[in-house]
């Protein structure tokens, strides 16, 4: 790594691209499942209430499974250094 500010700038362009990326498709994402939605409610309203419970669900669950996937990380982590043999001093401490 010969210039530290160079790649750190990449770096920082590369996570803001990538946020702005998927921020876009979310937008799209939630463009898409309201014209779904409105399409399917012309239709028949009970399905849309059903697809919509559906949604919710999987939402739900997705919440569930990150949160246990971060206190499972959490517990994971070591809380305290590891015990390691102190090296002597090479020279004597005044």
């Amino acid at each position: 790594m010969s210039n530290p500010t160079r790649w750190m700038r990449r770096t920082i362009g590369r996570i803001t691209r990538g946020v702005c990326e998927a921020g876009h498709r979310l937008k799209c994402a939630a463009a898409s499942r309201g014209r779904t939605m409105a399409s399917i409610s012309e239709n028949d309203r009970s399905l849309a209430i059903e697809v919509l419970a559906i949604w919710i669900h999987q939402l739900i669950l997705r919440a569930i499974e990150l949160g246990i996937g971060w206190l499972v990380q959490k517990v994971m982590r070591r809380r305290k250094p590891a015990r390691t043999i102190p090296f002597p001093n090479l020279r004597p401490v005044p």
